[in-house]
């Protein structure tokens, strides 16, 4: 029998620690063997580092407690009784699982309890279920819960995660750092912080937001993140998604060309709650910082969001998503241009479709239903934002909003829109006074704020077709239809600013063009 390799030890992933340290398994219970030439191990790591290339590693049994490394192409293999799938447990230290060999595959496994970080909202990442440092891994009906972060995938190509239950992590349930090509397919992602998220890949583990005040750190990390690796290419796709705490799907910092479809998106903010204490925390701590008496960090418009896109996410599509009965917007988009939003039911949320800063984007055939406050809004709360600009929205079916469609892009704001926003601006205590209180003093002072607020405009047709309100498809509403095509010769304007679908439609006719390939 091949002689177990003892006491393995590796410099752990610069990214992730920068530490030296080996891989810790401690007695299992349950077999463990090496499928492909039959040969038997005490431990799994054993099992693991002996491995070659192509060879499986079957596991039954469990827990088997430690952090335990894959590094050559190799297949871990869980072989349970029915339903109950073989358990590895990090034993609330470090990752559970880390894999930094092309080609893994990981299945039939139960994961749990890695470890956790004490500052965990001040990281990008931290100690995961599985910690994925390479191409072409795939991991399939596993089960992550009670870890840090279920799965971290760093960097990367051609990875993926399928038919997997990842839930009841205290961070992410899924955190995609610069990845490429890989496919999020298939899963239930359940009662997270966040379930899927897409980042770029930071060269420092540590968030800036500790550290505003020190202008040498914040222009290092800007430098650093200008040439970083972006995640593009993305398929996130069947997935249900259900009860996270602060955003279901989120994708940010010029994420391109992502596939977002057909996933099922509910109850978000609501089965698990968003962490406000923490979000409180991290405000404060980038308030003071800089010296401030607050600061708004967070857009607290869109916590509970289903599907979030921010910070220049571009070139992506949003499609055929079922987003319903979240606590925030159904599909949140801020600061990014160029996607498509296109055939997804979003009902029974606190706004449907939310806009912010964001342009060129693509906006059509969804059923956006019963949803608390607006439908389809573009402009958020901040009047100091960049309005959203050249966003074409057409073949939407609006109905039984609180408000079908807002869009305050086009209107010319006053100083005394900026009120509420006076906390958030960096100006001493004192100063702030004399802003709330004195009107001249906002004039003089925020006055050269106003004069770079350029209205915007979107557009509500395409110059033959709108989209419908159930609130304008009738006569006695002021839908004028004399030639019976379905389409109103009379506009409707759109509430919050100068903006005109010159061509609304009714119930028949977004329905045919909707159904139409």
């Amino acid at each position: 029998m091949r002689q177990p390799y003892k006491g393995l030890s590796l410099a752990i992933l610069g990214l992730l620690a920068g530490a030296v340290c080996g891989p810790v398994a401690l007695a299992a219970s349950g077999a463990i063997r090496n499928g492909t030439t039959g040969e038997t191990f005490d431990g799994l790591q054993d099992a693991l580092s002996s491995a070659r290339d192509g060879e499986v590693i079957e596991v039954s049994g469990g827990p088997h407690t430690g952090n335990f490394l894959i590094e050559h192409r190799v297949s871990l293999s869980g072989r349970g009784q029915g339903a109950d799938r073989p358990v590895l447990d990090g034993g609330g230290r470090g990752s559970v699982l880390t894999i930094r060999a092309e080609g893994v595959v990981v299945e039939d496994l139960e994961i749990r309890h890695s470890g956790k970080g004490d500052d965990p909202f001040f990281f990008f990442w931290g100690d995961a279920g599985v910690s994925v440092a390479a191409d072409g891994a795939t991991l399939k009906n596993l089960r992550l819960s009670g870890n840090d972060w279920g799965v971290v995938m760093l960097g990367g190509r051609g990875s993926t995660i399928e038919a997997s239950q990842i839930e009841d992590n205290a961070r992410d349930g899924i955190a995609i750092f610069g990845g490429r090509e890989h496919r999020i397919v298939g899963n239930s992602i359940l009662r997270n912080e966040t379930g899927v998220s897409i980042d770029v890949l930071h060269a420092d583990r540590r968030s800036p937001f500790a550290s505003l005040g020190d202008p040498a750190s914040v222009a290092r990390i800007a430098a650093e993140n200008a040439k970083a690796q972006r995640s593009e290419d993305l398929l996130i796709a069947r997935n249900e998604v259900r009860g996270n705490g602060s955003y279901g799907i989120s994708a940010t910092w010029h994420s391109r060309r992502l596939t977002i479809e057909d996933n099922v998106v509910h109850a978000t903010g609501i089965e698990r709650k968003h962490d406000v204490a923490q979000m409180e925390l991290m405000e404060k701590t980038a308030a003071a910082s800089l010296g401030l008496s607050g600061i708004g960090v967070i857009d607290r418009e869109a916590i509970g969001s289903g599907i979030y896109i921010l910070c220049s996410t571009e070139d992506s599509l949003i499609a055929r998503n079922r987003v319903f009965d979240n606590l925030g917007a159904g599909i949140f988009v801020s600061g990014s241009d160029r996607n498509e939003i296109r055939a997804n039911p979003v009902t029974g949320n606190a706004n449907g479709i939310f806009l912010v800063s964001s342009s060129a984007n693509r906006i059509n055939r969804n059923t956006v239903a019963d949803n608390k406050a607006e439908g389809i809004r573009i402009g958020g709360g901040n009047p100091l934002a960049t309005p959203s600009a050249d966003n074409l929205l057409t073949l939407n079916d609006m109905a039984g909003n609180g408000v079908n469609a807002f869009d305050s892009s086009g209107r010319r704001l006053t100083v005394d829109d900026l009120s509420g926003v006076i906390d958030s601006l960096p100006y001493p205590e004192p100063v702030k006074q004399q802003l709330r209180a004195n009107r001249s003093v906002r004039e003089a002072m925020l006055g050269a704020m106003l004069q770079g607020l350029v209205p915007a405009s979107n557009r509500w047709d395409d110059g033959g077709h709108g989209n419908r309100y159930d609130d304008f498809d009738e006569t006695a509403e002021g839908f004028v239809d004399a030639n019976g095509d379905g389409v109103s010769e009379a506009g409707r304007p759109i509430e919050g600013g100068t903006a005109i679908d010159h061509h609304p439609l009714d119930a028949a006719t977004v329905a045919r063009f909707s159904a139409a390939p």
